[in-house]
């Protein structure tokens, strides 16, 4: 579709008025609004291939976030968790906080790593006062009050991802042919991949195929 408008723009400038309008701060800008949605579709499409090979999970991401907040929260009041596995209290994770504060660059010096830990309880009060109608049950959603941390764990698990996301390309190349490794690791990433983006995203086998193929070319 977006390759049918790409064309259709080139052979119909000349017959249509709003074609040629001039681009002014970004309106009337057709190329541009394809290239847009272009780039919104492909966004989608690789978290929908990450999602089905099960390297990428936002409820990991944001149970991450939660498990931070819950345990930088403790630290300040100098309180202990309870482990929901043991029953027991402990003392906060100090491993995952700072796993957590690395991955998202926080300041590394003491004095700006207690304000900044300060500054992210404050803002999730903050939030919840100004959005107390609106909060289900009264539970705060993280990935509205947070959204750049968001983006920077998924981005640096993306980066890890990378090398296996690229023998993903490399398996759906030759699936389905002769050349095809049946036996293979690649093969079986490949074949359960397809199948969730099938059931889980109704693709159909080909157009999950396909769809990858252009992902690869596109981003990786």
């Amino acid at each position: 579709m977006l390759w049918e408008l790409e064309e259709f723009i080139k052979r119909r400038t000349a017959e249509y008025d709003f074609l040629k309008q001039d681009v002014k701060d970004g309106y009337h800008d057709s190329s541009e609004f394809i290239n847009t949605a272009r780039n919104e579709w492909i966004a989608m499409l690789d978290q929908e291939v990450r999602e089905s090979m099960g390297i990428f999970e936002s409820r990991q991401y944001e149970e991450f976030l939660k498990k931070y907040i819950m345990n930088v929260s403790s630290l300040i009041k100098k309180e202990k968790i309870k482990n929901v596995i043991t029953g027991r209290m402990e003392s906060p994770d100090m491993s995952l906080i700072e796993e957590f504060e690395q991955i998202i660059e926080a300041p590394a010096g003491s004095a700006e790593r207690d304000v900044f830990r300060n500054n992210v309880i404050s803002t999730i009060g903050a939030y919840a006062l100004d959005h107390s109608k609106e909060l289900v049950g009264g539970v705060v959603d993280y990935r509205l009050v947070f959204p750049e941390y968001m983006k920077k764990l998924e981005d640096h698990y993306f980066t890890q991802q990378k090398s296996q996301i690229r023998m993903l390309g490399d398996a759906i190349q030759f699936f389905g042919t002769e050349k095809e490794d049946r036996k293979s690791d690649h093969h079986k990433l490949a074949t359960e991949t397809i199948a969730r983006m099938v059931s889980k995203f109704s693709y159909c086998e080909s157009c999950a195929q396909q769809s990858i193929l252009y992902l690869m070319k596109a981003r990786y």
